[in-house]
């Protein structure tokens, strides 16, 4: 009995409700708002300028890689000579 109130009491509380009425000129305000919306858009040069730095990095690490690549290739051919005991020692005296 005293669940079935509560719920009575909610139901009922719903009886005085209306829809909300928004303020006449809302739609004025935001369409001043949209057209007063400043677009921006960026300076081609300035965005050149950092595709241009983009694409120089990216050619710098490829250098870098290939490098480090060549070096341990020719680390590896180096301790493979020492491992047979190849030394490359010019002999060849001037005096």
């Amino acid at each position: 009995m005293e669940q079935e109130k509560k719920i009575e009491e909610i139901m009922n509380s719903f009886d005085g409700m209306r829809r909300a009425q928004p303020s006449p000129f809302i739609y004025s305000k935001i369409l001043q708002r949209i057209e007063g919306y400043n677009k921006e858009y960026s300076n081609t040069r300035l965005v050149w300028l950092a595709a241009a730095s983009f694409a120089i990095l990216i050619i710098l690490n490829f250098l870098v890689i290939k490098n480090t690549v060549a070096d341990k290739k020719m680390s590896s051919i180096e301790s493979q000579s020492q491992g047979y005991n190849l030394v490359n020692v010019n002999t060849v005296n001037y005096n």
